[in-house]
């Protein structure tokens, strides 16, 4: 669901029905924060630094400091 709102926010530069703006706004600055503090300015934002924090296992949205993780299933 967050991945889809980002992508509708980038196409259409509004958020999609049902995702309020503070909600959405918050995704995005957690995931700002969280690429900046991974990988410096020299990723974009969405949808490299999206997938690369997902790739290594980091909720993108999270606001903790040390990340929080991915739990596995299996």
């Amino acid at each position: 669901m967050i991945r889809r709102a980002l992508n509708y926010r980038q196409a259409h530069k509004v958020w999609p029905p049902g995702v309020s703006r503070q909600a959405g706004g918050h995704w995005l600055r957690a995931l700002k924060w969280q690429v900046k503090k991974l990988f410096g300015l020299a990723m974009k934002i969405f949808p490299e630094g999206f997938k690369e924090l997902i790739k290594r296992g980091i909720v993108p949205v999270s606001r903790s400091k040390r990340g929080v993780m991915i739990p596995q299933v299996c």
